[in-house]
């Protein structure tokens, strides 16, 4: 099983003026392991296809995952960052796996 260490992005909104909101990110690196490993092309209309990953990765809970995990938005791998789509809690680790390239 190959390990995963890397930056976990946090999207939370903040005022920044009264009734103005925007979002903040906070990255936090995070230990785990590469569950599994997968790759497809999203065909459409589009000239290039999207590629999508359906990567699944174990990360150890830390204090500040296990309270802003509903928080958590992509994930940093293999030089790029991953949408997280979805995340299984089974503690003391969390399942998330990635999808598309994140576009901030």
């Amino acid at each position: 099983m190959a390990k995963y260490a890397g930056l976990v992005g946090y999207v939370t909104q903040v005022e920044s003026s009264p009734g103005i909101w925007k979002d903040q990110i906070i990255e936090k690196k995070l230990r785990g392991d590469v569950l599994s490993q997968a790759q497809n092309f999203q065909m459409g209309d589009k000239i290039v296809d999207d590629l999508t990953i359906t990567n699944r990765i174990s990360l150890i809970i830390d204090p500040y995952t296990k309270e802003n995990s509903m928080n958590m938005r992509y994930l940093h791998y293999l030089g790029l960052k991953w949408k997280i789509t979805s995340i299984s809690i089974v503690r003391p680790r969390l399942i998330v796996t990635l999808g598309d390239e994140w576009n901030e």
